[in-house]
């Protein structure tokens, strides 16, 4: 892709210095209420080597990621609710790297993985699934 110039809109690009918790607050939690009334959510990031994906997803031991957030917050909402409540909750985690992609919540080693990664396709429904995906 080298020598090609490409345009992209963003919505919202945040300083080095914004926190996970402003980054949640301002582009997770309203999703939330829709995840406990049954309906889907994505979060993903996206950019350059080094550019703090990863710290935005997993955050550190100061500072919780949107991961933890999230589930901190629908934990909380659930609780909020009070009474006899039920709810399933299922989450995925996978990393798409050079193009392959990775299930992190895998018990086997990455590098059994390594060589093709996960099948990433549509299902009969129109929605895109990762074969082989861990639901926890």
């Amino acid at each position: 892709h080298k020598g090609i110039d490409r345009e992209y809109e963003l919505d919202t690009v945040y300083p080095a210095a914004a926190t996970t918790s402003t980054i949640f607050n301002e582009q997770v939690a309203h999703f939330l209420p829709n995840v406990l009334s049954g309906g889907y959510c994505t979060v993903f990031a996206h950019g350059a080597t080094g550019s703090g994906k990863t710290y935005t997803m997993q955050g550190s031991t100061v500072e919780g990621g949107l991961v933890e957030l999230s589930v901190r917050a629908l934990f909380k909402a659930v609780a909020d609710r009070g009474g006899d409540c039920a709810i399933k909750l299922k989450l995925s985690f996978f990393e798409i790297l050079q193009e392959r992609v990775y299930d992190l919540l895998s018990a086997k080693p990455r590098s059994d993985e390594a060589a093709e990664g996960l099948t990433m396709r549509d299902d009969a429904s129109g929605n895109v699934v990762i074969a082989g995906l861990t639901e926890r």
